[in-house]
């Protein structure tokens, strides 16, 4: 195999994360038999990693590796787990919705983003055949989310002009259990 052949999800991979995170992904050439295996065995860890930090979803790029690839298991939805290569919107409704979004690349936080309430997007599975997808609400939302990090873009770069981000109520619980620890040192 080559280069792409260890994909273990570690610290040392981490590093990269938010260099990678701002650029283009790259597209996964489907008819690579090689590759599509190797796509597989990321895919299957990253969900390990998605239900471990409670994601509903989560781009190859949110762990370091450009790759246009996306596993997603919106838990309000029927959709079920999905792995999704090369994902293109082919539509988007003009309908758009203001709803408080979070993202395991911006820990602790959450901000009100606009996005579309209806999308069609095709998209390749992992034995590399093509698929596709009509979403309207949150999974709509979910699958604008996971591709904008295909593209470099994280969702503070849509909120609108005025807009903050606001801490979670795990940061509050966060800056709380430092604060604790400080004082008992």
């Amino acid at each position: 195999m080559g280069a792409l052949s260890i994909v273990t999800i570690g610290p040392e991979l981490l590093a990269f994360k938010d260099i990678v995170l701002r650029q283009r992904a790259v597209e996964v050439p489907v008819q690579d038999a090689e590759l599509l295996e190797i796509c597989q065995k990321l895919a299957l860890e990253m969900f390990e990693v998605m239900y471990i930090t409670e994601g509903v979803g989560l781009a190859a790029p949110q762990v370091g590796i450009s790759l246009r690839l996306v596993v997603m298991d919106p838990v309000d939805s029927d959709f079920g787990p999905h792995t999704l290569i090369n994902p293109v919107i082919e539509f988007k409704s003009e309908v758009e919705e203001a709803r408080n979004e979070a993202c395991l690349s911006v820990p602790r936080y959450a901000g009100t983003v606009s996005r579309s309430t209806e999308v069609h997007v095709r998209a390749y599975n992992l034995k590399g055949d093509l698929e596709e997808y009509h979403a309207t609400g949150s999974l709509a939302r979910v699958f604008q989310h996971e591709i904008d990090h295909l593209d470099g873009i994280l969702y503070p770069d849509r909120l609108r002009p005025g807009d903050d981000l606001v801490e979670t109520e795990l940061a509050v619980r966060y800056r709380a259990a430092i604060a604790v620890k400080k004082s008992l040192e």
